[in-house]
């Protein structure tokens, strides 16, 4: 695939970020985009605002008087207010407390829960939304049959082939799993939970409940509950020893669960050994609210974060943030994309079961419906994931009464500061198989670029924006052990290494910017398979015109015994001499701990201006030899001082037209 981009010079506007991951600029309603820090510092009231815990924002920084005697009338508001959530959460619960999730009045509130979304939801029913419209069917189901919904002995199971992905009479009726597979014990634990080439006649033949994982037989008894006759478990509806099927299969796997009629999130299992069909103690859910010592798993979010916790007094923040975010399913790397494209998702979590669609968040202790919120502010410090999120995206990059003043609404900022943040967050997640990163979000992406108005999607990152999507940065975090993936992306792509990676936050709109003289002259990429052209790549070419400044390696900062350089380790990067370690001038963040080619020329390409007079510039090394092709080995990071310290002369002899595969 080539993408010509006439247009792309930069006019670079964002700042360093403070840490986490993830980022951009812009917004969309309810979900604002941007990222705020967890702590602000307010000097006219004398203390720490911290979003973290039930603290209602305050912090001494002398003692515990200092704190009396400076705490707001808000401070106390937001105390009250705490307290009654925590009263109505215990008045609650009395009237609704069953010890196990598969007693009858489990299956009966899930029952109700699918039955009024399919009856009043409209956006849910129609699935309004990227890609939700068109009539698509796994090519492999599991069916379940049995006596009545009530009774799930003796149940029927089969694997059904009949169906495929080609089907365009109508749309086959199904859920899907979302799960954690876990480690295999033994050869044996890994036929029981998987189809293979060999073992695919024998599941169509009939499939023994008792065979199968703890997960699994869980899974397959809330959908006959339910009523339904098919569930979608990856690891029996694709053929696990077939390269092919998994391509094809892996492909579609945003659709699937895009068109399942309901997800079954096991999100408290770490393995399909763990059933979600447990005893649960709902107190649970509240005694950690009422600890002095909670701290909630804050997932920033919103360009202006509240200075206050008030959003972690309100029962919506507990059950995504507590309850979702933080347990074992939202530590995988596929589930990121299995939540957001799904319409409707029964959570099992830990206490509680919940619910969550395009229209309604639900749990057991509030099944007509969470409690949410008072304001944006609070709402923006949960994650931007799942069916809602995904549906307003959509719905508001296709709304064309976006546009006020006679100027048009720039609906793809939205798309990027979200995706932006998707990265962050998915690069922190764990995959089976490293070279899955692009594969393991090509679901997502191919649901926005349906909608995305004149954008095109280019190895994890957008054409509209293709040069700030270029200035990422691997985590520094030292207990990360980050590897280049050769064959799956290019080193331009975050893909194409192991780790976490974050972008940082833009400088705010109207601030002044000069041109860094980079353009993006073209782009070429070649997908690994046919099957998915927005998964692995086997190449990516990007041809760019721009500042280039080469050198050498500076190596005195090596390590004698080892032979590694430190993180702040230096290259030349002017025409001649040496640039010495001055902090304040720059920095550079390499994408693996030591680099190739360390005895070799170094170059560095001028690409985005930040906040605070920071330039961003990718270091680069030619390839072979090749003094016009080049591969990416880190991030640097200028004073911009040091770039106009030389003279219009050069600077226009330093432009190169050059290629970065």
């Amino acid at each position: 695939m080539r993408f010509q981009i006439p247009n792309s010079k930069a006019t670079g506007r964002f700042g360093r970020r403070r840490g986490g991951g993830g980022v951009g600029g812009g917004g969309f309603g309810a979900l604002d985009t941007g990222f705020g820090s967890s702590d602000t510092y307010d000097s006219s009231q004398g203390y720490v605002s911290v979003t973290r815990g039930f603290t209602c924002g305050h912090a001494s920084q002398q003692s515990d008087a200092r704190v009396e005697e400076q705490e707001t009338s808000r401070a106390r508001e937001a105390v009250s207010k705490k307290q009654a959530v925590i009263d109505a959460y215990k008045a609650s619960l009395e009237e609704r407390s069953y010890p196990r999730a598969d007693v009858p009045e489990g299956f009966e509130m899930v029952r109700k829960w699918v039955r009024g979304c399919e009856a009043d939801h409209e956006l849910c029913r129609t699935g309004r939304g990227a890609g939700k419209a068109e009539p698509f069917s796994p090519t492999r189901l599991i069916e379940v049959v049995g006596a009545s919904a009530d009774d799930d002995d003796g149940l029927r199971l089969r694997l059904v082939e009949e169906f495929g992905c080609d089907l365009t009479a109508g749309r086959i009726r199904y859920l899907a799993l979302s799960h954690c597979w876990g480690l295999s014990t033994s050869e044996q634990d890994w036929q029981l939970k998987t189809t293979t080439t060999v073992t695919l006649t024998q599941r169509k033949n009939g499939i023994t409940m008792a065979t199968l994982p703890p997960l699994y037989q869980d899974a397959l008894r809330i959908t006959h509950a339910l009523g339904e006759r098919y569930l979608w478990i990856d690891s029996l509806c694709i053929l696990q020893d077939s390269a092919d099927d998994w391509t094809r299969e892996s492909s579609v796997m945003g659709r699937i669960y895009a068109h399942a009629f309901c997800t079954i999130s096991a999100d408290a299992a770490s393995s399909s050994a763990a059933s979600i069909l447990t005893r649960r103690d709902l107190a649970a859910s509240i005694a950690s609210l009422e600890s002095a010592n909670y701290q909630p798993s804050y997932v920033g979010w919103g360009r202006n974060t509240p200075a206050s916790s008030s959003a972690t007094d309100y029962p919506e923040y507990h059950a995504w943030s507590d309850l979702v975010a933080a347990q074992p399913l939202s530590r995988r790397a596929w589930t990121l994309q299995e939540r957001q494209l799904s319409r409707r998702i029964v959570h099992y979590t830990q206490h509680q079961i919940l619910w969550e669609c395009t229209t309604l968040y639900a749990s057991e202790i509030f099944p007509e419906g969470l409690p949410r919120a008072p304001s944006v502010h609070e709402r923006l410090q949960m994650q931007p994931v799942g069916p809602a999120c995904h549906a307003k995206l959509a719905q508001r990059m296709t709304d064309t009464s976006e546009v006020q003043g006679g100027h048009g609404y720039d609906s793809n900022a939205d798309l990027r500061a979200l995706w932006y943040w998707f990265v962050g967050e998915f690069s922190k997640r764990s995959l089976t198989v490293a070279e899955d990163r692009l594969p393991a979000l090509s679901g997502i992406a191919s649901s926005l670029a349906a909608v995305a108005r004149q954008d095109a999607y280019i190895a994890g990152l957008w054409k509209s924006d293709l040069l700030y999507g270029l200035c990422w940065e691997a985590s520094a975090d030292t207990a990360v052990v980050r590897r280049r993936l050769v064959g799956s992306a290019p080193s331009w792509s975050w893909a194409g290494i192991t780790g976490p990676v974050e972008f940082a936050l833009r400088k705010p709109a109207g601030a002044v910017t000069i041109e860094t003289e980079a353009e993006i002259l073209d782009v070429a990429v070649t997908p690994l398979s046919s099957f998915n052209t927005l998964g692995s790549l086997s190449r990516g070419v990007l041809k760019v015109r721009g500042l280039l400044r080469t050198g050498k390696w500076d190596n005195t900062d090596r390590d004698s015994r080892t032979g590694i350089g430190s993180r702040s380790e230096r290259a030349i990067l002017g025409q001649e001499g040496v640039i010495s370690w001055e902090p304040e001038i720059f920095r550079i963040a390499y994408d693996v701990e030591d680099p190739s080619d360390r005895d070799g020329v170094v170059c560095c390409l001028q690409v985005y201006e930040g906040a605070g007079g920071l330039l961003y510039g990718l270091l680069l090394v030619p390839v072979d030899g090749n003094a016009e092709t080049y591969r990416r080995v880190g991030l640097v990071l200028f004073k911009l001082k040091i770039v106009r310290q030389s003279g219009e002369s050069e600077r226009q002899s330093n432009i190169a037209v050059l290629e970065i595969v």
